[in-house]
């Protein structure tokens, strides 16, 4: 049984009248201690993916269509207060800015404390013992002191260990995890996606990493999901997808990244913007940047097989289906 199972997510923003089609049936499964990128531009419906799948989206402004079962259990059928109970113990969720996540007027150990008691009946010393333990596992120095320290005494990459922690203290079956090294340095970076991987291989937690870098994604994830205008047009193996692309966004945007070209050749560039999604255009949403796009492109592509695990959206990919 896979740890998350999505079976057509459907996103659409906005009122009756014309909604957005934010996310448009996107269905995917990570098993357990297996990593999932989810890449993408921004406004790709990534985050989306990702906040409908905990739960967190607004419901007077967004409808979600689909099914989310983790675990085996309906996520999309539960009632807000069952739902609020899976988030933070089989599920948590860590985003771009710890911020979001950490109260600025609580100490660091009033808040872990408090994730550990929210979900188990646990007495408070021995919730505080769980959380020095904690924040020595995810290489925060001086764990007694820092649980003294409000978020602002921290310093941004000890922060989002922080929120990591918080995280993971109650050991999730599945972490999404948005963005959460877009804003720190490059050895900040490394060092936090050691830490989740280091941790995913010794308790076996799925990881839903969203990005928008794919070296991130080359040398962390196990399978990609590659996202435009709100649906996967590629999936499979990283390596694979990565190293003979199938989809020609994907090979788009693995020739936008520095270094893919010699010094001094221009980077590759796609023509245009995305397309709106209110309503969504007719046809393959990629047809209007696409390079090798055809009168047949006019009809929505179906996802087909690309080999061996892989998928690609688009009747003229880069890679021979079999």
């Amino acid at each position: 049984m896979s740890v998350l199972d999505v079976k057509d997510l459907t996103i659409h923003i906005g009122d009756t009248k014309s909604p957005a089609h934010a996310v448009d049936s996107v269905s995917l499964h990570i098993e357990r201690g297996e990593v999932v990128a989810l890449v993408g531009e921004s406004g790709s419906g990534k985050t989306l993916t990702g906040l409908a799948i905990a739960g967190l989206l607004d419901p007077p402004l967004r409808r979600v269509g689909g099914e989310i079962t983790l675990l085996g259990e309906d996520l999309s059928a539960l009632p807000e207060r069952q739902l609020r109970r899976r988030r933070g113990d089989r599920l948590a969720m860590v985003f771009q800015d710890p911020m979001a996540t950490l109260n600025p007027v609580l100490r660091i150990e009033t808040q872990l404390v408090e994730t550990i008691r929210a979900h188990r009946n646990v007495g408070r010393s021995a919730a505080r013992d769980e959380a020095l333990a904690m924040l020595d596992e995810v290489g925060i120095t001086f764990p007694a002191q820092r649980l003294r320290a409000y978020p602002h005494e921290l310093s941004g990459g000890m922060r989002q260990r922080v929120a990591i922690a918080a995280a993971l203290i109650n050991q999730p079956a599945l972490l999404i995890a948005d963005e959460p090294t877009t804003a720190l340095d490059v050895t900040l970076q490394a060092q936090i996606l050691a830490l989740i991987d280091q941790y995913r291989r010794d308790h076996g937690t799925a990881v839903l990493w969203i990005t928008h870098d794919l070296g991130v994604a080359a040398g962390f994830a196990d399978r990609v999901l590659v996202m435009y205008a709100g649906q996967i047009v590629e999936s499979g193996p990283c390596a694979r997808v990565l190293h003979a692309p199938a989809h020609p966004y994907t090979a788009a945007l693995l020739g936008a990244i520095p270094g893919s070209v010699p010094p001094g050749t221009p980077l590759a560039t796609l023509p245009g913007q995305p397309p709106s999604l209110s309503p969504p255009p007719e046809g393959c949403r990629f047809r209007a940047r696409c390079p090798r796009a055809e009168a047949a492109c006019i009809a929505a592509p179906p996802q087909v097989a690309a080999g061996e695990a892989r998928t690609v959206r688009c009747f003229f990919p880069l890679v021979t289906p079999p």
